[in-house]
């Protein structure tokens, strides 16, 4: 197997690096033997509000000098939080402890993502308030079923599975209906479509712009 590994902070995924795929099928294979178990190991161990946000178990700040204030928090960050700066996370947790953030209080993740969202702290993206909800929701059972969010890597996916005639839906950041998207992507269940087309947006315009030069 030809691939390399991405380091979260307390699990390695792997990612398809160089490999070639000949359709969509055998790339949702690779994701469903290689990397679908394993993308949610880390979920079960953020405990806390930090966690969620950090994106990182037990992400607790240790407290630094600094020249904007007399204490700084410095946060262990995930790797997909690792561009934000400590400011940003430390207004995020301010914010949501106010709030009283609860993943509980919501009965579909659509709903919650929709209520985060409405507390707009600067800095703390769509991307950054997704993962966040996929983070404290998920062992409560709130998950994505009807939507795939569609940020940067998956935006790339959807215009290549647009050139290739698979999928109907509209090229643009935000959400888009499962069914939507094409039968083999639909069987991950869209927590696991969203990670597919992050993945795989290389190879799916590979093969789309393979695809038009045959033309």
């Amino acid at each position: 197997m030809d691939c390399t590994a991405k380091k979260s902070d307390c699990s390695l995924l792997p990612l398809p690096a160089n490999m070639d795929f000949n359709n969509l099928k055998e790339m949702v294979d690779w994701y469903v033997k290689h990397r679908k178990k394993r993308l949610f190991n880390d979920n079960a161990r953020f405990t806390t509000l930090l966690d969620c946000i950090t994106g990182y178990p037990g992400g607790s700040p240790k407290r630094l000098p600094s020249a904007i204030g007399p204490d700084v928090p410095k946060y262990k960050k995930g790797s997909h939080q690792r561009r934000l700066s400590n400011v940003v996370i430390n207004n995020v947790w301010d914010k949501y402890k106010d709030e009283k953030v609860n993943p509980l209080d919501y009965s579909d993740f659509d709903t919650y993502v929709d209520y985060v969202n409405s507390l707009k702290v600067y800095g703390f993206g769509d991307t950054c308030i997704y993962d966040f909800c996929l983070n404290s929701g998920y062992k409560h059972g709130l998950r994505p079923v009807k939507k795939v969010y569609i940020h940067t890597g998956p935006l790339e996916s959807l215009k290549a599975l647009k050139l290739l005639g698979l999928t109907d839906a509209c090229v643009k950041q935000g959400r888009v209906d499962m069914e939507t998207l094409p039968a083999e992507i639909q069987s991950l269940g869209a927590e696991y479509a969203e990670d597919f087309l992050c993945v795989f947006h290389t190879h799916l315009t590979k093969m789309a712009h393979k695809s038009t030069n045959l033309k």
